[in-house]
């Protein structure tokens, strides 16, 4: 049996990531100039969050000492990407081709730190997207667990052993207390489930190590295995929990006998999270920070916007795209509208089979336009018709589709193609409106893009639409 920290992959695991990220790496090349845009936005977000919220400890944080910034970005094979941050005396990001630096050096990150001397960075192999998204999240994140770094080391032994304790308890479900035996802080048997609904009860010993500046080396962990052949304490497993981290050669201890586990730093963070209302009186400042800015990544992760633009783009336009188009825009419009508009059906003939209303939604009545739609227009259901036109629509696709509009199903029409109507239409729509009351709405793909782009702000997407109604009512 091995055991694996929250942050390391088993042997198929690893195998199985690789593969997948050889792949999207090779479908989404970054540019170099995604880097450079990934490195200045990255140190952007980093400094500005220090700044919002952990001011008076800012100036104290090497990483944000360091500044102006000169950003080396070395490129090694086809995924391989350096990002080393260095003192300068302005801001600015090169970009460096491994297989042409000169001198040359070895391919390790010791040899390539030594020729850039950087006071920080990272490295990648994964084929990450370096997108500007991306920036913000790993800015932002950063900035945090820099910030929770700080927090950690400013805490003395006792109140280390507190935070501990509370961890424990919160993680395990059991009243931590401190050990009277010499080498033990807290002693207790958990129960852990398993599968099929079997219960494992385990004897647990953790000892704290709050390190400021050393590692939890593997004569550390020795000791403690030591302890876990003493048959009057008959352990099941030994936990060292410490504020630092854990040396590379401890790693593969603790991989080797799994009756060891080591909470590092890493750890420590991953469960701070996990258990931050616990323990917001030693880390006010912190927690509030955490709170905050973890909504705003939460934000930034669920964020479907990529995607959806990338498959719009994609999509071909003209009578090939046409399935696709009708299908991806239902899937927008659901997204979009969810809670609000409940979808009923694609696709659907009308009795005599002279029509066909491709997108369908009941009107649920919920928020401003829909109730004032409802009331208006007789919009029990709305009907939205994607056209995946190559040119835009005219006024004798509006002219056509208003005939999908009734008093059965609702005045209200929504008209969507790539590219939009001409400027011609918006005549044609005033007199629709004027001659049966009915309404002929037109949007393009830009318009679904920015209705999503709303719905992520927290803001509400069918103000464009509203702002449609109003124009063509208007006549303007």
């Amino acid at each position: 049996m091995k055991i694996y920290a929250p942050n390391q992959l088993t042997f198929d695991e690893s195998q199985k990531y690789t593969a997948e990220q050889a792949v999207s790496s090779v479908q989404n090349k970054v540019t170099d100039d995604d880097l450079v845009k990934y490195a200045v936005k990255f140190i952007e977000i980093f400094r500005r969050t220090f700044e919002d919220f952990f001011p008076e400890i800012a100036p104290h944080i090497s990483t944000y000492a360091v500044y102006p910034i000169k950003t080396n970005i070395v490129r090694m094979d086809q995924t391989g990407i350096f990002i080393l941050h260095q003192k300068s005396e302005e801001n600015e990001v090169e970009i460096f081709d491994f297989d042409k630096l000169s001198p040359p050096v070895e391919a390790n990150l010791f040899d390539i730190q030594k020729r850039f001397d950087p006071c920080w960075g990272e490295f990648d192999f994964s084929g990450r997207s370096f997108s500007l998204e991306e920036a913000e999240i790993k800015g932002k994140s950063y900035a945090l667990d820099t910030a929770l770094h700080v927090f950690w080391l400013l805490l003395d032994s006792k109140e280390f052993q507190d935070v501990c304790l509370r961890l424990i308890e919160a993680e395990a479900g059991i009243k931590a207390e401190i050990h009277e035996h010499r080498e033990l802080d807290v002693q207790s048997r958990i129960v852990i489930d398993e599968y099929a609904g079997f219960r494992r009860e385990e004897n647990w010993a953790f000892e704290f190590k709050h390190f400021k500046e050393n590692r939890v080396t593997a004569d550390i962990i020795s000791k403690a295995e030591a302890l876990l052949d003493d048959p009057e304490l008959d352990l099941d497993v030994i936990c060292l929990v410490t504020s630092g981290d854990i040396t590379s050669i401890g790693k593969s201890f603790v991989i080797r006998n799994p009756k060891i586990r080591v909470w590092d730093r890493q750890v420590l963070n991953y469960l701070f999270h996990k258990h931050s209302e616990l323990l917001g009186d030693f880390f006010t400042d912190y927690e509030i920070a955490a709170e905050f800015i973890s909504a705003q990544i939460a934000k930034l992760t669920s964020s479907r916007y990529k995607e959806f633009e990338k498959r719009l783009k994609e999509c071909p336009a003209g009578q090939k795209g046409f399935k696709q188009y009708e299908k991806l825009c239902s899937e927008i419009l659901q997204y979009n509208f969810e809670g609000k508009l409940k979808h009923i059906k694609d696709q659907k003939s009308t009795d005599d089979g002279s029509q066909i209303r491709d997108t369908i939604f009941r009107n649920l009545r919920v928020g401003d336009l829909f109730d004032r739609i409802f009331s208006r227009f007789d919009a029990d259901f709305i009907v939205f018709d994607p056209k995946n036109y190559s040119d835009q629509i005219t006024k004798t696709e509006v002219d056509s589709i208003s005939k999908y509009a009734s008093p059965a199903i609702g005045r209200f029409v929504v008209l969507i193609s790539p590219k939009g109507a001409d400027d011609a239409t918006a005549k044609t729509q005033h007199r629709i409106f004027n001659t049966d009351k009915k309404v002929i709405l037109s949007i393009s793909n830009a318009d679904l893009l920015e209705m999503i782009e709303r719905k992520e702000r927290g803001e509400n997407p069918e103000d464009l639409l509203d702002d449609l109604l109003d124009k063509m009512l208007l006549g303007v």
